[in-house]
């Protein structure tokens, strides 16, 4: 084989050739490749001890980067275009942001229990044949039933504990009626959707008993804030137009055991859920920069007929951790 050949011609395609066919292949493949050719072109133009101490230099050399790239080619993922990129660097952002705000609720290492609002209906009627009553028997449970909005906020919590990685075998969802009947319940991790009007746990939950500095007013018409007495809306006839929602994450740390988060979405109606729900979920970046782990309450207005989009905050701040004794 002459030294042409060796430096332009069928050596320098073959590399390329090597290097072309293993591409697809991980990564100490391409590598081993490239050590082998680059030592039979050695043996052309020396001897084989020359080349087997560079084959084995090349290998000693070459091997950390190849553990590095492998391991960083398994655990990426290829995005097949800058829109799919830039949605999973969000889904990523928001994975972070979720785990965050959620803590313990999102941890696989406890269980969650998810309260519903829901509401008995003492009689279904069928909407297409003038008002027919449906007429077969539902037990208890079988008969309450979730408003329209109230399901729609739902779907947006369960979309951000599915990024955070709750697993389902962990997360229990209950009525507040069920949920009521359990023993122990206030030892869980916690979700509540929904005032007390559908959700008798979320009157609690925002009572006396942990401390919360939001609540709502008894007739269920107005947000109250403890410490000062200020009110949403100031004047009822304010909530023909508009809605009120509240969030509210209380951390509740306890003398025995470990500490336990609720996290309580409610609004005055339904629509006021919804925005609180869909608040948490547009936002959940800007809320882990603005409190991280920290407890916090916001209170937000929404125009009843624009719906999510009209959302505006009424008041938001960080909240001070509750001591907890168990009775």
């Amino acid at each position: 084989m002459d030294q042409e050949k060796l430096q332009g011609g069928e050596y320098g395609r073959g590399i390329a050739a090597v290097a072309k066919g293993l591409s697809a292949e991980p990564t100490y493949l391409l590598v081993f490749g490239l050590v082998l050719v680059v030592s039979l072109g050695l043996v052309a133009v020396s001897n084989w001890r020359v080349s087997a101490m560079a084959a084995v230099l090349g290998l000693l050399l070459a091997s950390p980067a190849m553990i590095l790239v492998e391991r960083r080619r398994r655990t990426s993922i290829e995005a097949e275009s800058p829109e799919q990129q830039r949605n999973l660097e969000r889904l990523r952002d928001d994975e972070v942001a979720a785990r965050e705000i959620f803590e313990t609720i999102a941890s696989n290492e406890s269980d969650t229990w998810f309260v519903y609002s829901s509401m008995v209906a003492d009689a279904f009627f069928h909407e297409y044949h003038e008002g027919r009553r449906l007429r077969y028997p539902l037990p208890q449970e079988d008969s309450r039933v979730t408003a329209l909005p109230d399901a729609e906020g739902i779907a947006k919590v369960h979309t951000l504990l599915t990024v955070a990685g709750k697993e389902d075998n962990r997360l229990h969802i209950r009525t507040a009626s069920r949920f009521l009947r359990g023993q122990d319940v206030w030892e869980n991790d916690l979700i509540l959707i929904g005032s007390h009007n559908a959700n008798a746990a979320t009157k609690v939950a925002l009572g006396p008993k942990f401390n919360s500095p939001y609540c709502f007013n008894e007739t269920v018409t107005a947000i109250e804030e403890k410490s000062s007495n200020q009110r949403w809306p100031q004047r009822e006839e304010e909530f023909e137009s508009h809605d009120y929602g509240l969030i509210v994450k209380l951390k509740i740390k306890r003398d025995l055991g470990p500490d336990k988060v609720y996290l309580i979405l409610a609004g005055i109606g339904a629509i006021g859920t919804r925005s609180a729900c869909y608040y948490l979920h547009a936002h959940i970046g800007e809320l882990r920069e603005r409190y991280a782990t920290r407890p916090f309450g916001i209170v937000l207005r929404v125009d009843r007929e624009i719906g999510n989009s009209s959302t505006i905050v009424q008041q938001a701040k960080a909240i001070t951790e509750f001591e907890y004794t168990r009775d």
